[in-house]
């Protein structure tokens, strides 16, 4: 059944983030990827120290989500959000898709951004990754020919002819869940606000949930989590069209 496969896809996932030397390989695969881009950084593993307990890597210093979004300039927090988007659009276009946008799995200095814990990692095949790239892609930039094909290919619905794909296009829209104040003008975003991003995720009755679904959903709602909490979300379609392109960035060929 539908549900059965999910159950299962998701036990196997749950035992993968258990296999450390699994993680370690991940880890070192995406710190290959981004050596190249200042703005993010993955702390290598160090093999020798590697055992299927205990997981050694370089040390990463930084501070914490809530410690640097109250306190850091504004620049520094566009910096920071810009190194976010690189990982997170990057990532999902090297056919591997980092999915565990916690806040902390993150260290953040002045200019640089820490990416850890790189157990929950989804990786795809060929013919998957590019429908699932221009879905993201396509959600990101509200940009309805992109994301519509994409959603159809898959198979987000049980009835692709009469299926509202602008309806779930807006559901990805933090602006869907903006607050707005008495005056009917919105209101800035506040941190609180990073959770009803998800909680206002609603499946419709004629939409499909694929094992590959809880993964994209999981990564791009925390992910814009993060962007929330640091203040940037007016200004994440900016960053996202930077990102993307960039298409023959060392990072996005280095997989």
């Amino acid at each position: 059944t539908p549900w059965g496969e999910l159950v299962d896809e998701l036990e196997a996932e749950l035992l993968a983030e258990t296999d450390l030397r699994r993680e370690a390989e991940l880890q070192r695969v995406f710190a290959d990827g981004f050596a190249d881009d200042p703005r993010v950084r993955v702390p290598r593993p160090l093999p020798d120290y590697v055992t299927e307990r205990v997981l050694v890597m370089e040390l990463a210093e930084g501070e914490r989500m809530r410690t640097f979004a109250t306190s850091a300039s504004g620049a520094a927090r566009r910096r920071a959000t810009e190194a976010l988007y690189a990982f997170f659009l990057r990532d999902v276009g090297s056919r591997a898709l980092y999915a565990d946008f916690n806040p902390g799995n993150f260290l953040f200095t002045d200019d640089t951004v820490w990416c850890l814990d790189f157990g929950c990692v989804k990786r795809w095949e060929p013919d998957l990754h590019g429908h699932i790239r221009d879905l993201v892609a396509g959600a990101v930039l509200r940009d309805a020919a992109r994301f519509r094909p994409a959603a159809r290919a898959l198979n987000v619905t049980s009835d692709p002819d009469h299926f509202d794909y602008d309806r779930l296009l807006a559901l990805f829209d933090p602006e869907t869940y903006r607050r707005t104040g008495p005056d009917g003008a919105p209101l800035p975003w506040a941190p609180e606000d990073a959770f009803r991003l998800v909680a206002g995720f609603r499946l419709r009755a004629d939409q499909t949930l694929q094992p590959y679904h809880l993964f994209g959903l999981r990564a791009y709602f925390s992910f814009l989590g993060l962007v929330v909490q640091l203040g940037m979300a007016d200004d994440g379609m900016a960053m996202a069209r930077s990102v993307l392109g960039e298409e023959e960035s060392p990072v996005q060929t280095a997989r």
